[in-house]
């Protein structure tokens, strides 16, 4: 069946906290700029020279942590990354909503699109795919590590993407098993390539969807406060004079620039009143 939802173009450069929070709904489909795919490729290239050499580089060919030392054969590279997702998908507590797994989903593979992390175009194709099916896997709301990065959040991201775990079907409103829902929608379980685990789990992206949706909530209230206190200098017939800046500049503790901005938008709503 063709998409014919319109096409929103991800270059992990330009993407806006408004079109971030705008993407929740899945009213688009997503697609890559040609220059973030030659990045992504640049990018994957490095990975791939480092293994043809043989040369030890942290994350790609050894273990993670107090492992940071130990080497990790060829063969058994691709079983070290799946390893690393399976082993951080251990968060806890309620599921992420669907709007909100879009918004992580869509912010990982903004990321990715800047091309340093190492992944490579199909691995990421098959994240566009999924996100653009609606195949969201699970994600609880407990266990990230803040600033030091969402490993577990990320993981179980990850993790119904190579085809276990919980995952949204679209085509029942309902959760299961990742590996159904993916085969009734003919996408792949991803087969991971060297420091690909690593690319998916690494970041900060569910506390950073999660800021995004807190800050335009918190400017939203903002803007209603301003209107709450106009409408009700209006009916009590008082005067905005009491919101001078200047007033302001000398018994707040707070930059003149903070009260100003209030003050402008409650007069201005004073006025819009009047006209």
């Amino acid at each position: 069946m063709t998409d014919t939802r319109p096409t929103f173009f991800l270059d992990g450069e330009t993407l806006s906290i408004a079109q971030l929070l705008s993407l929740g709904d899945g009213a688009v489909q997503l697609r890559l700029s040609d220059e973030a795919w030659q990045r992504v490729k640049e990018g994957r290239q490095v990975v791939d020279d480092v293994v043809a050499s043989g040369r030890v580089v942290y994350g790609i060919n050894t273990g993670f942590g107090q492992f940071a030392t130990t080497t990790i054969e060829p063969a058994k590279l691709q079983e070290l990354q799946v390893n690393l997702i399976r082993s951080h998908a251990a968060g806890v507590g309620e599921r992420l909503s669907i709007c909100r797994v879009r918004r992580l989903f869509a912010l990982r593979i903004n990321v990715l699109a800047k091309g340093h992390s190492g992944v490579s175009v199909g691995t990421l194709q098959q994240l566009l795919d999924a996100w653009n099916a609606s195949c969201l896997p699970m994600v609880p709301m407990k266990g990230t590590l803040g600033a030091s990065g969402d490993l577990a959040p990320l993981s179980h991201l990850a993790l119904g993407l190579l085809g276990e775990g919980i995952m949204w079907n679209p085509s029942t409103g309902d959760w299961a098993p990742a590996s159904e829902v993916l085969s009734q929608h003919a996408l792949r379980p991803l087969s991971l390539q060297a420091k690909e685990g690593l690319a998916l789990i690494n970041g900060t992206q569910f506390v950073t969807s999660l800021a995004c949706e807190a800050l335009d909530r918190a400017l939203c209230l903002a803007r209603a406060a301003d209107v709450i206190a106009a409408l009700s200098v209006e009916a009590l017939r008082g005067t905005y004079r009491a919101f001078e800046p200047i007033l302001h500049k000398v018994l707040s503790l707070l930059p003149l620039d903070t009260h100003a901005t209030a003050t402008k938008h409650t007069k201005r709503t004073k006025h819009t009143k009047h006209t």
